[in-house]
């Protein structure tokens, strides 16, 4: 008796000794990191022991994350973390279904993960007109940012632009009027920016004639492909010149001479040369979150109220920049072929094979292309209260484009299915400010992808489209399909370009909806040309449109909607019930458009005030848009305790 008595005391002790050992595995486990007064000898396990590095933490959590049960935080203490190096995440620093690893803010600070550089050692250089100036060596960018406000590249008009351009494709050359060109010193680094249909192209200049009214410009050979691609898009528009010293004129333009490595600023009134924080973009990309394969990819991996910034984008100073659309751009070898062959650009954060990745309540901001981009191998991944502002390119991008060396309008159809981003969510993030360079650019943008869910974002300021969907311009089926874009709000759009929308789509996306969006414009659109709401562009198939407000002025320039009727056009797309203040729109003849409800005064009824009401952030997001505003990212920022 007293044996078995001892044998139940013993298995009774392993019992509590494992159900002890299983409750001490489920505790969330946090390590902290300061880049002010953390060290990386320290253990990083308390507040007051903390890392220096996110690269530190991340050794650590690779440590332990494949065996625990529980979540692992990291938890960033506000202030600046430059990287001398793209920070990344391969499989061995994800999470598992067990054990998420979450890299967050403390408390109410406010991290930066920055790619850029502080540039100091300024010294007054032109006392007259008030140019400083310091060397930076062979660093090279296209951005610069001052208290994290966006330097200006030096140009010339300042803030007009000019439209004496006529473009003579036969003879590769660019006919401008004589007296708007000079001999500026470092010519062929100068660039022409010309503002066109649906895009904007950067193109280094090589030489220029003139008679005695006009200069005819040639520019490098890179760029030429411009006189090919799509060439009647850009007749008759907008240019300015920009990066030339003598373009530096007004409060807040720089320009870095790449031959001798000096850097010239022109401060705002308010600037002050001795305490401004002034960053360069170094690192192309910032972030990136990649496993080696389908089979071996990153997973289970949070980042909130992280802000991400000052990524870099160098192509276009060897290549110049050709926009396509959405800011991919076209390859030097697009002139020559009868295929149009496009790249897609750099991100600041860049995801690749990974999945159930989230970004909650972070910013991203100041980036030299596009701020962040999934491009093959991923789902289930999840973009939720985030703010894009100020970027480069396009806010965010998912999904392949066709390679390089492909011709753009190749029907993508993936060997392997698990390429192709699926199951992705893009919910309540604000956009704002994006394509301050790749003026084509849009505020999210997914070319082959399925099972998207893009819903109550709010998109302003924006120079071209708002979202994009969609990539082929041709109805053949894919494995694009189920994608939804609903109560959404969309306002201010389309404030550069033409011929784009609130809500734009290509090819064929069976069983995928554009519902509940609330479209407002009230502008006549810039340079008085004309754009739509919802536009479903060339081989859009089974996108049903319905149930949407579009608030835009009645103007036979500005459709509702457009249902393209050019090639392929779009076909099988029903329109239903839907509210609009414009009988305008491009009808492709035979769609079935039922119940368009007319209401020239916007004086909408109960139906689409309850859709106008829903779109856009939920209540609980609504205060990412002031607190993105209000926060202070220099280094010495408040700091918690």
């Amino acid at each position: 008796m007293k044996q078995l008595f001892m044998a139940l005391m013993v298995l009774m002790a392993i019992s509590n000794f494992a159900a002890y050992t299983l409750s001490a595995q489920t505790i969330t486990t946090n390590f902290f990191v300061d880049p002010k007064n953390g060290k990386d000898t320290n253990m990083g396990t308390t507040i007051s022991t903390p890392f220096k590095t996110i690269a530190k933490a991340k050794e650590a959590v690779s440590a332990i994350n494949k065996d625990k049960i529980g979540n692992i935080v990291v938890n960033l203490r506000g202030g600046t973390y430059f990287q001398s190096t793209t920070l990344t995440f391969s499989e061995k620093d994800g999470g598992t279904t067990n054990c998420r690893v979450i890299y967050k803010n403390y408390r109410d600070e406010v991290p930066v993960i920055s790619g850029g550089k502080k540039i100091t050692g300024w010294k007054l250089f032109d006392q007259s007109n008030n140019i400083y100036r310091t060397n930076v060596g062979k660093l090279a960018f296209r951005q610069l940012y001052i208290n994290e406000k966006w330097g200006v590249r030096a140009r010339t008009p300042n803030l007009e632009k000019n439209k004496d351009i006529e473009w003579l494709a036969d003879k590769r050359l660019i006919k401008i009027s004589k007296g708007k060109i000079s001999q500026w010193k470092n010519f062929d680094k100068v660039e022409m920016v010309t503002i066109n249909a649906w895009t904007g192209n950067h193109l280094r200049l090589k030489a220029f004639t003139a008679d005695s009214l006009n200069a005819f410009v040639s520019i490098q050979k890179e760029e030429e492909c411009v006189f090919r691609v799509a060439a009647f898009a850009f007749h008759g528009k907008e240019y300015f010149f920009e990066d030339a010293f003598e373009f530096l004129d007004s409060g807040g333009e720089w320009y870095l001479d790449s031959t001798d490595g000096y850097l010239c600023y022109k401060p705002r009134a308010n600037e002050n040369m001795a305490n401004a924080e002034i960053i360069a973009p170094v690192l192309d990309p910032v972030v990136k979150i990649e496993g080696d394969s389908f089979d071996h990819s990153v997973s289970n991996i949070s980042f909130k109220g992280i802000s991400f910034m000052h990524s870099n984008w160098l192509r276009p100073n060897d290549f110049g920049n050709v926009e396509m659309q959405a800011a991919q751009f076209f390859m030097p070898d697009a002139y020559s072929t009868p295929g149009e062959f496009t790249g897609r650009p750099s991100t600041g954060v860049l995801v690749m094979n990974a999945h159930h990745i989230v970004f909650e309540r972070c910013l991203f901001a100041n980036m030299g292309a596009t701020g962040l981009d999934f491009i093959s191998g991923t789902h289930d991944n999840l973009l939720i209260g985030n703010v894009f502002r100020d970027i480069a390119g396009n806010g965010v991008s998912f999904g392949l484009t066709p390679k390089e060396n492909e011709v753009n309008t190749t029907i993508y159809r993936p060997s392997d299915v698990r390429e192709m981003p699926v199951r992705e969510t893009v919910s309540n993030n604000y956009f704002t400010r994006v394509g301050k360079d790749n003026i084509g650019a849009v505020g999210i943008m997914y070319a082959y992808a399925g099972n998207m869910k893009i819903s109550h974002n709010e998109m302003e300021d924006i120079p071209y489209t708002g979202i994009s969907g969609g990539w082929g311009w041709d109805s053949t089926r894919t494995a694009m399909c189920n994608n939804i874009i609903t109560n959404n709000y969309i306002h201010n759009y389309m404030n550069v370009f033409y011929d784009g929308g609130g809500i734009y789509t290509l090819s064929n996306q069976p069983n995928s909806q554009i519902a509940n969006n609330y479209i407002e414009n009230m502008r006549v659109g810039a340079r008085g040309y004309g754009w739509c709401g919802l536009y479903t562009d060339e081989g859009t198939r089974h996108m049903t449109v319905k149930s949407n407000v579009v608030e835009v002025q009645q103007d036979e320039k500005i459709g509702w909607l457009c249902l393209q009727s050019v090639g392929q056009g779009a076909l099988e797309c029903p329109v239903i019930n839907n509210y609009t203040t414009s009988t305008s729109k491009n009808d492709n003849k035979g769609q079935p458009i039922v119940n368009t409800h007319y209401y020239p005064k916007a004086d909408w009824p109960k139906e689409a005030r309850e859709i106008i009401c829903n779109a856009g952030l939920t209540a609980e997001f609504k205060d990412i848009k002031e607190e993105k505003k209000k926060l202070n990212l220099n280094t010495n920022q408040k700091r918690g305790k």
